[in-house]
């Protein structure tokens, strides 16, 4: 039986982060997008194709990591690496989609993007963004994952509608 793991997917400035936060506030276990803890840990961002297999790593060691007998939300998860392969390099790697398939996701929550800000950690422009978030979609639907389509709207309505959908 699968554990009770879900997972916020999405293209940059989605609001994954807004909502984890928001679940982490009401109890939730979360396991934050490894992108961001590599580069919190120093990794710095220079070669795509590099990064990617560096976040594929410590995806997988996150799973590997995470309890079996909570409802766990992961922010982005292993299947991101196909997209962001997709969106760099137009291919991925025979491997990478191997690691991918038959993940322990229950469901996968896809949140459609809100109105795009430039950060100091997107380095997508808004059309990358956009092109990136399709590419995600694809990745997570193509390898036949459970998937729930967020819409863009308030933080509140789409706690609500995971919550729903946990049940």
């Amino acid at each position: 039986m699968k554990p009770d793991w879900y997972v916020l997917a999405g293209g940059p400035c989605s609001g994954k982060t807004t909502t984890v936060n928001e679940l982490k506030k009401l109890g939730f276990h979360i396991i934050p997008e490894a992108a961001t803890t590599l580069m919190k840990e120093g990794t710095v961002r220079k070669d795509e194709n590099n990064f990617t297999k560096k976040v594929l790593k410590k995806n997988i060691e996150n799973e590997k990591n995470a309890p079996r007998d909570k409802v766990v939300f992961f922010e982005r998860a292993v299947p991101d690496c196909i997209g962001y392969n997709l969106n760099y390099d137009k291919t991925t790697d025979v491997e990478t989609v191997r690691l991918c398939i038959g993940r322990d996701y229950k469901r996968i929550f896809f949140l459609e993007q809100v109105p795009y800000k430039k950060t100091r950690k997107r380095i997508e422009t808004e059309e990358e963004a956009k092109r990136l978030s399709t590419f995600l979609y694809m990745a997570y639907r193509n390898l036949g994952y459970d998937m729930v389509l967020v819409p863009n709207m308030g933080i509140e309505e789409r706690i609500n509608l995971i919550l729903e959908k946990i049940k």
